[in-house]
């Protein structure tokens, strides 16, 4: 269930995206410095794809490496 929000949360974001062209500017931008050439409709038919077992494979990858505390200052 969380993975489906999760995706329909993305879906919707890209949406909004695709309507907004300075937003279509920015995300553009954004890929290319990642060095991701895809468009809004591709990543968006990549989300649909996505499974709950990929989320976990996914998760098993990370990595920590910052470790926070909060206390008294």
């Amino acid at each position: 269930a969380d993975v489906n929000l999760a995706r329909v949360q993305l879906d919707s974001y890209l949406r909004t995206v695709e309507d907004n062209p300075a937003a279509i500017v920015n995300l553009m931008m954004d890929r290319a410095i990642a060095g991701r050439e895809e468009t809004v409709a591709q990543t968006r038919a990549r989300l649909t794809a996505i499974t709950r077992d990929d989320v976990i494979d996914a998760g098993k990858r990370l990595v920590l490496d910052t470790v926070y505390t909060l206390g008294r200052s």
